[in-house]
C-alpha cells in the first residue's frame, strides 16, 4: 500500500493555526504587547471607536487598509481627522492676507488606531495611540463634522425655501453647547446648500446620462435641442469634424424672442464637456 501523507505536513493554502507564534500571527501579536486591545467583531470595534469620538469630541477615520498577509487576513490604520498631509496644495490662495475665523483643521496629529484581523478567529487585535498634538473635548468640537441628523434637517429646510441664516439659527438653538451642531457655521450651511443644488441639477451620477435626461425635460418644455456626441456621425453637409462634441439648446423663451425680434437676437452656448451656461445676447 502507498504510504500516507503525515498529518503534520503544511499544505500550501490552508488556514494558519491561530495558536501559531510565527511573526505577525494572532498569538505572536497578542503576546508581543503592542496589540493590547481586542474586539469580538468589527461592529464591536466601531462601537468602541464611536464612544472614544464622543468622549473626546474628535473623529477617527479609516486612513489605510492592507490586503491579506501570510499570517493575517487584513490590517487597517485609523487616524485622527486632524492628521492631515504634508503635501503642498496645488493652488495659491486668492486672498492670502485674509484672516480665517477658524484655524486649519490639519495639524499632523499622530493619534491613530492599528487594527488587525486573523484567519481562524473572529477576534480583532488593535493598539490605540491616543496622544494628540491639539486640544480635544470642547475645544475640538468646531473641527469635527456636523451630525447627519443636522445635515438632513438643513437639507429639508433648504428644499422648502428656508433662508440659510434661519436654518443656521434653528440648528444652533436645537443643540446644546456640548454638541457639535451648536457650533455649526454658515460655511457648513453653504456646503449643504450646494449639495441640495447639486442633487437637483445632476439627475444621474454619470454626466452624459444626466445631460440627456435634461434634454428630454427641455424637449417636453418645447425647447429646441440638438446634441452630437463624439461618436455620432456629423450631419450630412455640415462640415463638422467627426469627433466634435456639439450641444445646442434654444429655450421656448429664446424662440419667442427670436420670432419677435427677427435677427436682432443671438444666443450662445458655452460648452466645456458639459453645458455650463447659456447666455442670451441681445444686439
Amino acid at each position: 500500500m502507498p504510504a500516507t501523507q503525515p498529518t503534520s505536513q503544511v499544505i500550501l493554502g490552508t488556514i494558519p493555526d491561530s495558536n501559531s507564534r510565527t511573526w505577525g500571527s494572532f498569538r505572536y501579536d497578542q503576546e508581543s504587547g503592542h496589540y493590547d486591545l481586542s474586539w469580538g467583531s468589527l461592529a464591536e470595534f466601531d462601537t468602541w471607536r464611536q464612544e472614544v469620538e464622543r468622549t473626546d469630541s474628535m473623529e477617527i477615520r479609516l486612513a489605510k487598509k492592507e490586503a491579506k498577509g501570510v499570517n493575517y487576513s487584513w490590517k487597517c490604520v485609523y487616524r485622527c481627522m486632524r492628521q492631515g498631509t504634508s503635501r503642498i496644495k496645488p493652488y495659491e490662495k486668492k486672498h492670502p492676507d485674509q484672516i480665517c475665523k477658524i484655524d486649519s483643521k490639519q495639524t499632523g496629529c499622530s493619534c491613530k488606531v492599528d487594527l488587525k484581523a486573523y484567519p481562524g478567529t473572529n477576534i480583532l487585535l488593535g493598539h490605540y495611540q491616543k496622544e494628540h498634538n491639539h486640544p480635544i473635548n470642547l475645544q475640538n468640537l468646531i473641527y469635527t463634522q456636523v451630525s447627519k441628523v443636522a445635515k438632513e434637517k438643513a437639507k429639508e429646510a433648504l428644499k422648502q425655501g428656508t433662508k440659510c441664516s434661519e436654518v443656521l439659527q434653528s440648528i444652533c438653538d436645537s443643540a446644546s453647547d456640548c454638541d457639535r451642531d451648536h457650533y455649526i457655521h454658515m460655511n457648513d450651511i453653504n456646503r449643504i446648500a450646494k449639495e441640495v443644488e447639486q442633487d437637483e441639477i445632476q439627475l444621474d451620477a454619470k454626466d452624459e446620462i444626466s445631460m440627456k435626461l435634461w434634454l428630454d425635460i427641455l424637449g417636453k418644455e418645447e425647447a429646441n435641442t440638438f446634441c452630437k456626441d463624439k461618436i455620432d456621425l456629423p450631419p450630412a453637409g455640415s462640415n463638422l469634424e467627426g469627433d466634435l462634441f456639439l450641444l445646442v439648446i434654444q429655450t421656448k423663451f429664446q424662440l419667442d424672442a427670436f420670432q419677435q425680434l427677427s435677427n436682432g437676437i443671438l444666443w450662445q452656448g458655452i460648452i466645456g464637456g458639459m453645458v455650463s451656461e447659456i447666455i442670451p445676447l441681445v444686439l
